[in-house]
């Protein structure tokens, strides 16, 4: 990196042709290698060549990164916490987004940890940094298990009472990535959300659920993408032994299932062109598919949404659950 860091890219794998790459920068996922339907395993996730390509911000597009310290947006760039205003690093208008200019997917992590099928990361943020109050240690653990699911579990414990939202930004694309970026609008969607979060025209939640019931936005039973979203789901259960979401590719036969301790899914559908990624493949709109996982945008500024603080002595977990399989 520009500040002399050094990255690498550490494999991961199963017993059952499952394997991802992973970077250090980020804590990256750089390549998901998954059967399809016929056995053959084929990266399913976008990603850029070169490291060069990751540090441009941020034009980046967080491909595959972990996103912190406060994953989505936070109106004003502000919040309030026992009495003190903080102010944020602006990247997004008048807004932080996905924690700031240089959030957690820009910084190069220390690696704890690995074998065979995990891998942990942790990483150590200053106290102010992007203007979050605490210095707050995170860890990341990236496990893929013999029942074909991709495990992620954060941690994190503070210095002084903060804020804290973690998402990961992997951009699926079922049918394969290696020859090319298909769009994902024909890839199979449910989500087990009964309301989603109106927002603003900042793309910030106004405060309140509204029911997905006659909208396009109802995905309780499966259909097609067919549209482009950017859009939080407020899930109906926030724990990994329900499903969260399913997605489906009928060109492959492969599935991914989400499932997450987490109240929200963010559902983005790439409404932009990322250029030229990994394979000298070119990434136009729709080309992934992000299903992230994390508390509401904006909590520490609604006082009716989940809770996002965090108490010295207290301790931030998360689990987050994408398991494949074909049909």
């Amino acid at each position: 990196t520009e500040d002399g860091a050094h990255v690498y890219s550490y494999t991961i794998s199963n017993s059952h042709q499952h394997s991802a790459k992973v970077l250090n920068f980020g804590a990256t996922i750089h390549q998901l290698h998954v059967p399809d339907r016929d056995g053959l395993a084929q990266d399913i996730v976008l990603g850029y060549q070169s490291l060069s390509t990751y540090l441009r911000l941020p034009q980046s597009g967080y491909l595959g990164a972990t996103v912190g310290r406060y994953a989505n947006r936070i109106k004003g760039a502000a919040f309030t916490l026992d009495g003190k205003e903080y102010q944020l690093s602006k990247n997004e208008g008048n807004n932080q987004l996905h924690g700031g200019s240089k959030g957690f997917n820009y910084q190069v992590w220390e690696v704890e940890s690995v074998d065979k099928s995990n891998i942990t990361l942790r990483y150590v943020s200053k106290d102010g940094e992007e203007g979050y109050p605490g210095e707050l240690t995170t860890w990341v653990t990236y496990t893929l298990t013999d029942n074909n699911e991709l495990r992620i579990d954060y941690r994190a414990t503070t210095t002084k009472k903060t804020v804290v939202n973690f998402t990961h930004h992997s951009y699926f694309n079922l049918s394969g990535v290696e020859r090319d970026a298909k769009s994902i609008m024909d890839h199979v969607l449910m989500l087990a959300a009964d309301n989603y979060l109106p927002v603003d025209d900042s793309q910030v939640p106004v405060g309140h659920l509204q029911s997905v019931a006659g909208t396009e936005r109802d995905y309780r039973e499966p259909k097609e993408i067919s549209h482009p979203y950017d859009c939080s789901f407020a899930l109906n259960h926030a724990t990994l032994d329900k499903l969260a979401a399913r997605v489906s590719d009928k060109r492959s036969g492969r599935v991914m299932e989400v499932f997450t301790t987490e109240p929200s899914i963010h559902l983005w559908t790439t409404n932009c062109v990322l250029g030229k990624g990994k394979y000298n493949v070119e990434y136009g709109e729709h080309a992934g598919v992000c299903l992230e996982t994390q508390n509401f945008p904006n909590a520490p500024n609604q006082p009716n949404f989940p809770s996002s603080t965090l108490d010295v002595g207290g301790e931030y977990r998360q689990t987050t659950i994408y398991k494949f399989s074909t049909f």
